[in-house]
């Protein structure tokens, strides 16, 4: 029985979903000196992760079924074969041949690539999420520093720029500390 498996259909779109992957990572770094560019940017660059996330998701589901599938026509088959034989099979023997199936081991490398993938996506939406976050808290910091009371308190208007510019660099420095 040779059940094909749409793995070799899918290894160009993982290939291509990791380049995307790669691709919106270098997205997820703040230039303080274009906050700007990156407030226009972050929904447009939110909503490609969170597509291609449900993009993914869809197709891990589809393998998910189509493993499904695979399973029930090799017991199936493993079965009738027995029967044909006049053999006993124990339901253990029968699922250690179903395990072993070369058919099911594909589809299950299928599904378990695109399972990966879709945590990789989950995580890269989670960290656009929180882009959002910094992003708004780097400009309300930048607000409050940049158009201070006036009364003196930040200095000059040059050091009140060197003082956000040195905030806002300590505050992305936080946000990309490897842990």
């Amino acid at each position: 029985m040779a059940i094909k498996s749409k793995a070799s259909d899918r290894a160009s779109s993982a290939r291509s979903a990791d380049d995307f992957i790669t691709d919106l990572e270098a997205g997820l770094r703040i230039n303080e000196h274009e906050l700007d560019g990156a407030l226009q940017e972050q929904p447009e660059l939110f909503y490609h992760v969170a597509k291609e996330l449900a993009l993914m998701i869809s197709q891990r589901d589809q393998a998910k079924q189509r493993l499904a599938e695979i399973e029930a026509e090799v017991v199936v088959t493993i079965k009738e074969q027995a029967r044909s034989q006049d053999l006993k099979i124990t339901d253990k023997e029968v699922d250690a041949k179903k395990e072993t199936n070369e058919d099911v081991l594909a589809a299950a490398k299928d599904f378990y690539q695109l399972s990966a993938m879709v945590g990789k996506l989950g995580a890269l939406k989670e960290a656009y999420v929180q882009r959002s976050y910094v992003l708004k808290d780097m400009v309300a910091l930048y607000i409050n520093n940049y158009y201070g009371s006036g009364d003196g308190m930040y200095g000059t208007r040059e050091q009140s720029k060197t003082s956000v510019r040195d905030q806002v660099k300590s505050a992305s420095k936080t946000l990309y500390r490897k842990p």
